[in-house]
């Protein structure tokens, strides 16, 4: 194999999987975020 059949076989899906997983990541920790806000008392 190439180095560019490489690259198109292995690290474009790695940094794809990578940036999809760290998005759902950050929406969960953004929607936790969101509900602990929400359950604070005024004034706190």
């Amino acid at each position: 194999m190439s180095s560019g059949e490489i690259f198109v076989t292995f690290v474009i899906p790695a940094v794809v999987l990578a940036a999809a997983y760290a998005a759902v990541h950050l929406n969960e920790w953004s929607i936790r975020r969101d509900l602990k806000r929400e359950h604070r008392t005024p004034g706190e």
